[in-house]
Order: structure tokens, then sequence, then C-alpha cells
């Protein structure tokens, strides 16, 4: 998948929602999800459930600028689910989320994850556990393995540990 995304039609296929940017911040957030159900032909109903879904309703009005570290990752989450392209790639989706937030986040992406496929770069192995079927653990820029949980957790020789221990084990 990542491969497809360097594609020059990348755009056509990938949509990639980073850390730590605030598009637009001179902008109220309605104005900002607008534009994207505008550039993508959506329907406004779609927009205002992608909005009431991820708790924007209070921030509307705010500028981009404004919005606290949760807010303004809920806006990007939104900006990434009014994309039509059929792979996402969120860069730390749940940073600034409280455990709450964390697992109601979740529970949106196992629904979009049955329409599109999700690539995840998570540094909570806690939440990577929670959320993926399928992981790939780096570290200092090395592959250290791939596959299900339990195909790492007994690559690691720990047939039933959780995600930590699997990555520890395959570190020492």
């Amino acid at each position: 998948m990542v491969r497809g995304c360097l594609h020059p039609d990348a755009g056509k296929r990938c949509s990639i929602s980073p850390d730590g940017i605030a598009p637009w911040s001179d902008q109220p957030v309605w104005r900002v999800t607008g534009l994207f159900r505008e550039l993508y032909f959506l329907a406004a109903s779609h927009e205002a459930d992608v909005v009431l879904r991820l708790e924007l309703v209070p921030v509307l009005h705010k500028r981009v600028a404004e919005l606290s570290k949760g807010y303004r990752r809920r806006l990007l989450l939104a900006l990434a689910l009014l994309t039509p392209q059929p792979i996402l790639m969120l860069d730390e989706p749940f940073d600034g989320f409280d455990l709450r937030q964390t697992l109601h986040v979740m529970d949106l992406l196992r629904e979009v994850a049955h329409e599109r496929a999700l690539m995840l770069s998570i540094h909570q192995l806690k939440d990577a556990e929670r959320i993926c079927d399928r992981l790939l653990l780096l570290a200092a820029g090395r592959r250290l393995g791939l596959g299900t949980l339990a195909q790492l957790a007994a690559q690691s020789g720990a047939a039933h540990a959780d995600l930590e221990e699997v990555f520890l084990g395959i570190t020492a």
C-alpha cells in the first residue's frame, strides 16, 4: 500500500492525516470542513455526520489556530474521513485524546475500515494492539516484525504476550 501512495496518482489513492499541523489556521472549523465537502462533492449530511461523530460541533465557529490539541486532531481526522481515497494514512490518530475519546475514535475507525484501508502510525503499543489487525514493528528504522499479534508473539518466543511484551522480546 505504501508503494501505491508514492505513485504519481497518489492523491487518487491515499489520504494522509499528518500529526502536528493546523491547516488554514485563520479559518473557522466550519469553513474548513465545508471546503472538503465542496471539494469532493459530498452531501452536506455526510459532512454533518462526520462533524457530529467527531464531536466538533462545539468548536465549529472557532478558528483552527484556537483549537486545543485534541480538537485539532479531531479536525484532521474529520478531513481525512471526508476524502474519498480508498487508503487512509493516519499519523498518531489518538494523540491528544483521553481514554474515552480514544476508544470512541477507534470505534469510528473500525467502521471506516470496512470500506477503506487504514494505515496507522502509532507509538502507543496498547492503542495499536486495540485497533490493528496486522502490525509492522519498527525500531531505529529497522523492520522487526510483520504480522498479527499472535504471529509476532510466536516470533518473539512468548506465545501469549501482549504487544509491549512482544516488542521488548524482539528488541532484547
